[in-house]
Parts: structure tokens; C-alpha cells; sequence
């Protein structure tokens, strides 16, 4: 669940997969240009022409119709194969794409398995910690009994207090670390 919530969260994985979409489609593109170029276009023209002006003695205004049509194909020799270097090159960039798109995947994978594992071994540390302070008190609560009946020494007291100390020292690394 961890690993699902950060792979629809993670803003750069998100970025390397628009980046690969973006170099496929480059590649796509470009063999295009090894195609043919075609183009047409169609157009017409109506004029009005005076016979006079050709010699010709007693016509009024002739109107005629005009139509023209054309048709251009081209197409680029790749003869030294530039055009196949540039669809290669465009290629092994969206392969790089791929790559590091999976990097990403991988290395965000891998921080929150290793981020939840750090987490549980913290939280289990501190449990255990906790339990050990606990015994600890208990401990001390009993040779300060004995201390207080004359069944216990000074030192053992002042032991098992610096015991419990000790302890309870270890506990604010490990919550800070957790949080």
C-alpha cells in the first residue's frame, strides 16, 4: 500500500514517465521524413477579357473560366543515411527514457521498503525499550523496599538507579530518530 500511494504520488516519476511518453513520440516522428512530401492544390479564375485588345474588331467583353490544378511530390534522398542516424539517435533516447524511468521506479521502491523496514525496527526498538524501562523501575522499586528494610545497600541502590537512568537515556534518540 506504501509502495502504491508513493508511485501515484512521486511527482518525478511522474515527470520520467511524460518524458518517455514525449521521446517515443519523437521517434515515431521522425520516420516520417522518410516518406514522400505531397501536396495539391486546385484554383480557379474568371475573367473578363476585351477582344479589342487581341484584334479582334467588333466583339464586346468575352468572360472565361480559368482552371488550374497541381500537384507537387518531393521526396529527400538519404544517401549519406543522416535522416536514419537521427531516427536511430531519437530511438535509443526514448530507450534511455525507459531506463530511467525504471531507475526511478526502482529507487522509489526501494526508499519506502527501506523507509518502512527503518520505521518498524525503530517502533519495535522503542517497544522494547519501554519494556526494559518498565522492569527497570520495577527492579529499582524493590532494592529501594529492601534499601529502606535494610536488606539492600547503598550502592545497589544508587546502581540500579543509575541502571534505570541509563536506560530511560536511550529512549529520546530513538523516538527522534522515529520521528
Amino acid at each position: 500500500t506504501l509502495i502504491e500511494q508513493a508511485l501515484k504520488a512521486n511527482r518525478d516519476l511522474q515527470a520520467a514517465q511524460a518524458a518517455l511518453r514525449q521521446a517515443r513520440e519523437n521517434a515515431a516522428a521522425q520516420w516520417g521524413s522518410l516518406l514522400p512530401s505531397v501536396g495539391g492544390s486546385l484554383g480557379d479564375t474568371r475573367e473578363r477579357a476585351n477582344s479589342a485588345a487581341f484584334g479582334i474588331s467588333g466583339g464586346g467583353a468575352e468572360i472565361f473560366s480559368l482552371y488550374n490544378a497541381t500537384v507537387n511530390v518531393s521526396y529527400a534522398v538519404d544517401v549519406f543515411g543522416g535522416t536514419r542516424r537521427q531516427i536511430e539517435s531519437d530511438e535509443a533516447q526514448a530507450e534511455a527514457q525507459r531506463f530511467q524511468l525504471e531507475a526511478s521506479y526502482l529507487s522509489l521502491t526501494a526508499n519506502v521498503v527501506t523507509t518502512a523496514v527503518q520505521e518498524a525496527s525503530l517502533r519495535t526498538q522503542i517497544a522494547a525499550t519501554e519494556d526494559v524501562i518498565k522492569v527497570e523501575r520495577q527492579q529499582l522499586d524493590l532494592v529501594r523496599q529492601q534499601f529502606t528494610r535494610g536488606a539492600a545497600s547503598k550502592a545497589e541502590n544508587l546502581a540500579q538507579t543509575a541502571a534505570l537512568g541509563q536506560k530511560e537515556a536511550t529512549l529520546p534518540p530513538l523516538q527522534q530518530q522515529l520521528a
